[in-house]
């Protein structure tokens, strides 16, 4: 059995360690390519060497532009098949140490490359190596297109070819393996930046959520002007936090959601809870807030009703929702559907002190309050 290791400020360190050791290499990548590069101008050079001064610069010019072409075809290519893979960060181990595992393993090395020489060599095997004569047609195409821009004398065609694949070998090579010893570490650091992030909203989260419970009830208190404003600027950290690419943990997205509504941004609240609900799919408790806000607050009781049927499927007998959905269903002018509702709740008596309190003038069960049924299922006295 794996036990995932928590990513901690120590593997974070560990990462940026290894990113840096593998400039080493990577300067070699750039020096060798750079070596390659000038290889390449050399040869452009000689080949010009034989025209006339006028002549030489338009040569040299579309030489550098087929060269540079072909090498940014193959850096593009090289790029593709070397960018890495997001993969299951509990299923593999990293290179750097098992107390980086869970950052490191989400990317892994990209294996399009083997996978497509795979698929060639099947391909060569079926069709037969007697479809490789055309190769040869395609690469003399290739140079009489560009022999004219070449200088169209006898080496034209030759030189424009091996231009060409020389170029577009050495800009691939470059970049696939530039990419295979960066770009995973990169990403990782990235990821790393923003997970901190979020673990200093979520602790100042915590820490607002706890300041304004009462010690002696542990009820939420009003927020005054001092805490809705730093929980309208929590709030603001958070979207730039979704816009980067992270997130919140379910349970501080709740926490945010409940101070939201305290400070009466409905709106926001509803979405903290939908993203809590997103992240938590099993639990049914966020969508029947975000139905409560979308009922009582918003005034949109059509739109609840859905987050209230997706929390009483998730969890039939998960009771608040059960009531709220009546309640809901009040609004929407079904007391037939609210009645059977609240019928499946009045056992405990919780409930039907609720629904004699929400049937006071202004209540959702207002309307019914005179209902003989109303009144039998919560025991109200006529």
């Amino acid at each position: 059995m794996t036990v995932e290791t928590p990513v901690t400020a120590d593997a974070s360190v560990r990462i940026r360690k290894s990113f840096f050791h593998r400039k080493g290499p990577a300067r070699a990548v750039l020096k060798g390519t750079l070596t390659s590069l000038a290889a390449g101008l050399i040869s452009i050079a000689l080949h010009v060497g034989q025209f006339s001064w006028s002549h030489a610069w338009a040569v040299f010019g579309s030489a550098l532009i087929i060269a540079g072409s072909a090498v940014a075809i193959g850096a593009l290519l090289g790029f593709i098949f070397a960018l890495p893979r997001t993969i299951d960060r509990r299923s593999n181990e990293s290179d750097i140490g098992r107390s980086s595992q869970s950052l490191v393993s989400k990317y892994g090395a990209n294996t399009n490359l083997e996978q497509i020489s795979d698929w060639l060599t099947k391909i060569i095997v079926g069709v037969g190596l007697t479809q490789l004569v055309n190769i040869p047609k395609v690469f003399t195409a290739l140079g009489n297109s560009i022999k004219p821009t070449l200088g169209n004398v006898g080496s034209s065609e030759a030189f424009g070819v091996g231009l060409i694949v020389y170029s577009s070998v050495v800009g691939f090579l470059f970049s696939y393996l530039l990419t295979r010893l960066l770009m995973a570490y990169a990403l990782t650091l990235a990821d790393r930046a923003i997970e901190m992030k979020a673990e200093a909203i979520g602790s100042e989260i915590r820490d607002v959520d706890s300041e304004l419970r009462i010690p002696e009830t542990g009820e939420l208190e009003e927020p005054d002007t001092s805490a809705r404003a730093r929980i309208y600027e929590l709030n603001k950290r958070v979207r730039k936090l979704e816009e980067a690419g992270g997130n919140l943990d379910a349970d501080d997205y709740q926490r945010l959601a409940r101070q939201l509504k305290r400070a009466g941004k409905y709106a926001e609240a509803e979405r903290a809870y939908l993203k809590a609900a997103n992240l938590s799919p099993n639990d049914p408790r966020p969508l029947n807030f975000a139905g409560i806000i979308r009922s009582k607050y918003i005034n949109d009781p059509a739109t609840a009703r859905g987050y209230y049927l997706r929390a009483i499927t998730m969890d039939p007998g998960y009771a608040s929702a059960v009531y709220n959905m009546a309640c809901n269903e009040m609004r929407l002018s079904r007391a037939e559907e609210a009645l059977k509702l609240l019928a499946m709740v009045v056992s405990d008596p919780k409930y039907r002190d609720l629904a004699k309190k929400d049937a006071a003038p202004g209540g959702p069960f207002e309307s019914v309050r005179e209902d003989p049924r109303f009144q039998n299922l919560v025991h109200l006295e006529k």
